[in-house]
């Protein structure tokens, strides 16, 4: 239990020794007006909102994974992979909260209220990258605790925490010479697509081997986030998102990455939610 907290402390101690993000703006620099001349922003109460259907998008995902995690967590019959998936799921859910404020609604008063320059990323969401790097560890230890004998779990708990901790070396690193790679979301990606390569392998070497209805039911879910993933980034190369904007119609590829993660998350509470395999 101490190892447990001391690690969960290590992303508190990582800010608090550094210093603030504030001098790291865009490149080129952006100013308040510039931030929502490329992006849909409101005034509402007085205050500016950015990308409010994106928004409500990111908002209503995150209250879906918290559900799914209390499904989850009352699974103690199915310990621990059950209790795994409830982890990685309340993480997700909280991280799609963190997501929504600062790269969707709040992102201008986070960002650029007040300023002359606005600033590049903001702890939201380098928060966000962390919680997503812990949540695809949780996810590794579910699916081992599912397909991997002792050992196996063993190695994936070491991997999991090191995967964990190397990155918020790297985060620290980018935080102390103000590199944005090493803050950036695709250094993030860097950390968890490996492992859930590993999880997809693992879950077709294991289904060749056994061919049981839980791991069918996992490829499904494999499925749905690989195309999922491959439409947020066809929809990306596609440039629809600027030109619906012109238009005035407020859909991106991350509100098509936010539906198909929808998706995700229903189906694993459902077919995964009851079942005694897990």
């Amino acid at each position: 239990m101490a190892k447990r907290i001391s690690i969960l402390s290590l992303p508190f101690l990582l800010f608090s020794s550094c210093g603030g993000i504030e001098t790291i703006l865009f490149d080129p620099h952006l100013t308040p007006k510039d931030f929502c001349e490329i992006q849909p922003c409101v005034e509402i109460g007085g205050q500016t909102l950015i990308q409010p259907t994106s928004s409500i998008l990111v908002f209503v995902l995150a209250f879906a994974y918290i559900l799914a995690s209390f499904k989850f967590f009352k699974m103690k019959q199915y310990q621990p992979a059950g209790q795994y998936w409830g982890w990685m799921l309340l993480i997700g859910g909280i991280g799609a909260i963190l997501a929504g404020i600062s790269y969707q609604s709040f992102g201008y008063m986070i960002k650029c209220a007040g300023r002359q320059q606005c600033v590049w990323t903001s702890y939201w969401e380098l928060i966000y990258n962390i919680t997503t790097v812990a949540g695809i560890g949780f996810l590794l230890m579910a699916i081992a605790h599912s397909c991997y004998t002792r050992n196996g779990q063993k190695i994936s708990l070491f991997c999991a925490i090191v995967n964990f901790v190397v990155y918020l070396g790297v985060l620290w690193y980018g935080l102390q010479t103000a590199n944005r790679f090493f803050l950036s979301f695709e250094m993030m990606l860097l950390f968890v697509l490996p492992i859930y390569i590993v999880v997809i392998l693992l879950t077709i070497v294991q289904y060749l081997k056994q061919k049981t209805a839980f791991l069918k039911k996992l490829l499904i879910a494999w499925v749905i986030l690989l195309l999922t993933l491959g439409s947020y980034y066809g929809y990306l190369l596609s440039g629809a998102t600027a030109n619906l904007w012109q238009q005035g119609i407020w859909f991106s590829e991350n509100d098509v990455l936010h539906i198909g993660m929808f998706i995700w998350v229903i189906y694993i509470w459902n077919a995964l939610g009851d079942n005694e395999e897990i």
